[in-house]
């Protein structure tokens, strides 16, 4: 599995192939055909959401 990046209000034109797919947040339903049969508990979504917002507060004192 490569990496992704979505970026909220860009237009991306691709111009060539890489281990990171940069995509506009319409674009990723698309690249995800098929769903997991469940979605994820809400006690993991908390643990990313919180994961998330704490790396974000590190990136921004830095």
């Amino acid at each position: 599995m490569s990496a992704l990046v979505a970026i909220p209000g860009w237009w991306v034109q691709r111009t060539g192939r890489s281990d990171v797919n940069v995509l506009n947040p319409k674009e990723i339903g698309s690249s995800f055909p098929s769903r997991p049969p469940t979605p994820l508990p809400p006690d993991k979504l908390q643990r990313i959401a919180y994961q998330l917002s704490e790396r974000c507060r590190l990136a921004k004192s830095s």
